[in-house]
């Protein structure tokens, strides 16, 4: 089958896999992955996937081929490659209120759930590599680096841990490298976050999270020892859902106060000052003991349990 996007790019299903060639057949290069030693009887290019059925009746899915649209012979020869992110769709994945099915249950697999993002190393980065996500307007929306630690996966005595997500750590070492973005916003700040019953086997993660993006024109920003290379590329609604644009905007604009608004309230939960104020509200209380002020000592310890109460609610909510 040769691409229907690129001149020249082909590719091949034999008896035991599938292989590409760049250069209109001249040479060819295997693109087995994990796909098993099998008989390949059709072969299929649809969108940006490559579809292949084997004589067993399966069918394989290799996700987002762009790259291998763009891949020249020149690419071999940069220090670093930002690939031009296909369209990504803003899709809800699961509405089933149910937990997932037992892992020893054949089941296919979903294709990556967010925004794409290949890049390629001719080196082993000597730095550390950091990936940007920025708006239309050029505002920062989220940043990872490759040294950031994998927090450990934990259950929190919860949930089975094959329904888990293993953490997203952008890559350093030499080759081809993918990431996701998930195209939200940060997860809000002092939030008590736990795992949903709806899970999906190995793609879970803890809720509440992020505010979704608006569909729109997107940048990614790849620095590698000093060196940024920006492609930009577009997030679009699931086309299933007929909501306006408007009021999608409206949706956003008051997530986003809403998590803002959390976030500080969470921060004032945590902040030394508070417990420092009840500290001293305390010690007055203590040296009023006794004394001939009643009314103040009444007055002192009202506030003071308002505010240890206030520091409770603020516990059991966001710590």
């Amino acid at each position: 089958r040769e691409d229907p996007k690129r001149k020249g790019l082909l590719f091949a299903g034999s008896e035991t896999t599938v292989s590409v060639s760049f250069d209109d057949g001249d040479h060819w290069q295997s693109l087995r992955l994990n796909l098993p030693a099998t008989s390949i009887r059709d072969l299929v290019i649809k969108d940006d996937d490559l579809v292949v059925g084997t004589h067993g009746r399966g069918f394989w899915i290799l996700d987002d081929i762009t790259p291998l649209r763009q891949l020249t012979a020149a690419t071999a020869e940069r220090d670093v490659v930002l690939f031009k992110p296909q369209t990504a769709t803003r899709v809800r994945w699961n509405l089933n209120t149910d937990t997932p099915i037992p892992p020893d249950e054949p089941a296919g697999q979903n294709p990556p759930n967010g925004a794409i993002i290949d890049y390629w190393l001719k080196a082993p980065a000597t730095g550390v590599v950091t990936l940007e996500i920025l708006d239309s307007a050029g505002a920062l929306i989220r940043k990872y680096s490759s040294d950031e630690l994998a927090p450990p996966i934990t259950d929190d005595g919860q949930v089975p841990r094959y329904w888990i997500r293993p953490a997203r750590i952008l890559g350093a070492t030499t080759g081809a490298h993918r990431f996701l973005w998930d195209m939200k916003y940060p997860v809000p700040e002092g939030f008590s976050r736990s795992f949903p019953i709806a899970a999906i086997k190995g793609q879970t993660d803890k809720e509440p999270d992020g505010v979704w993006v608006m569909p729109g024109r997107y940048h990614a920003k790849l620095t590698v020892a000093g060196h940024s290379v920006t492609q930009s590329f577009m997030v679009r609604m699931d086309p299933r859902v007929k909501t306006p644009t408007a009021a999608l905007r409206q949706q956003f604009v008051l997530s986003r106060r809403i998590t803002e608004a959390a976030g500080r309230i969470g921060r004032a939960g945590q902040s030394p000052a508070l417990t420092e104020l009840l500290g001293q509200l305390q010690q007055l209380y203590g040296a009023l003991q006794g004394a001939d002020v009643a009314p103040t000592s009444q007055t002192v310890a009202a506030v003071a349990d308002r505010l240890g109460a206030l520091d409770r609610t603020l516990a059991n909510l966001f710590r």
